[in-house]
Order: structure tokens, then sequence, then C-alpha cells
């Protein structure tokens, strides 16, 4: 939602973006977490919005490097975007 917002011309800085993505998890059950040691690339891309190409390597470091604790593991993950993981990491669950 935060990356269509964008796309149509928002504008705001990363901690207002941040502050409206919490708003909108909280007030909007649609926005559930997804938890980043069991989802699959179609996941990645239909829950979050990650490109298929960033689904498939999340999946894949997965795989190579093992479960994911914490954001910082996340950040690792080669050829993700970075600021869309910021975006998006109130929705991760690492269960």
């Amino acid at each position: 939602m935060i990356d269509r917002m964008v796309e149509r011309g928002a504008k705001a800085t990363d901690e207002e973006f941040e502050e409206t993505l919490d708003y909108l998890t909280w007030n909007f059950p649609v926005l559930t977490k997804v938890n980043v040691n069991k989802a699959t690339a179609a996941e990645f891309e239909n829950n979050l919005g990650f490109t298929a190409k960033e689904a498939e390597a999340i999946v894949r470091h997965r795989e190579q490097n093992g479960a994911f604790r914490r954001i910082a593991d996340l950040r690792k993950v080669p050829g993700l975007d970075r600021q869309k993981l910021e975006f998006k990491k109130t929705r991760f669950a690492y269960e």
C-alpha cells in the first residue's frame, strides 16, 4: 500500500511512512503479519508486495543461511530493496 502511495507521488519522510504503515496495520486487519521463516515466494509477493525476484531472493537466502531472527537478518538478503524492507518491517513475524 505504501509502495502505491509513493508511486502515485506521495511525499513523506521514512518516519512518516512508517507511522502511516503502523496506523494501517493497527486499524485494518487485512494487513496481517507474515512469518518470514515459513512464507513462500508467492506469499512475499502477494501479501507484502515484493517483486518476484526479491521474494525468491528472500526464500533462497533463508534456505542457504537459516531462519531470520530479526530485521537485520533480512537486510543481508542480496538484491532486496532496503527502503521497501523498512516500510514493511512491522508486518514481519519471526516465529
